[in-house]
């Protein structure tokens, strides 16, 4: 929703992002809460994983300022790797290219930095490896870091009933497993774009 607010507003202006003043604020905040209530109705808690939303921190919390984010990073060649099996299509050329990927990957990387010198107490670091490796204790801290209480049930993702209408709609479903780390290394002869940017990781 957020990337859709920003094209439909300020595509023709990205100044006016930091420029809008307080009733605009209001009016896109009232907006985005509307369509919410639509598309989950009684949610008392809505969480968005579009992995864009990086680029529009600033905005989220200017519409609510009491946002929270999760950055959840892996190692850059299993990112990169990840991103360019996706087949994203052409709305998401960088995708298609490694060296692209890479810039991307960098400039994520840059822009996070830049948030969380801003907002360090509402962004949670989430290292992919290490909580497929042991869930457990990284899903104890980010339920804390969110003001959520453990549920067994957190262990088992999985068996969580819904629709999944995203790339991972496969994973999802499927219990946590680790043979995604260190997958880069299956493809090495094929990715020297990624091994000579992340060299040392």
């Amino acid at each position: 929703l957020v990337p859709a607010m920003v094209a439909g507003e300020f595509a023709s202006d990205p100044e006016a992002m930091a420029a809008a003043d307080g009733a605009s604020i209001e009016r896109l905040r009232q907006s985005h809460l509307e369509a919410l209530a639509r598309l989950h109705p009684g949610a008392d808690i809505v969480t968005d994983k579009r992995p864009d939303n990086f680029r529009h921190i600033g905005l989220i919390k200017r519409l609510f300022p009491e946002a929270k984010f999760i950055d959840t990073h892996r190692d850059p060649r299993d990112n990169g790797l990840s991103v360019w099996f996706a087949h994203l299509g052409p709305r998401q050329p960088y995708a298609t290219d490694l060296a692209d990927i890479v810039h991307r990957y960098r400039e994520y990387r840059r822009l996070m930095a830049h948030w969380k010198s801003l907002w360090s107490d509402d962004i949670f670091e989430l290292d992919y490896d290490a909580l497929v490796a042991d869930p457990e204790p990284h899903i104890r801290a980010l339920l804390d870091f969110c003001g959520l209480d453990w549920e067994d049930v957190c262990l088992e993702p999985h068996r969580a009933e819904g629709t999944v209408r995203t790339l991972s709609a496969w994973q999802v479903r499927q219990p946590v497993y680790k043979s995604s780390s260190g997958r880069w290394r299956n493809y090495e002869r094929h990715v020297g774009v990624l091994l000579e940017a992340f060299p040392d990781v």
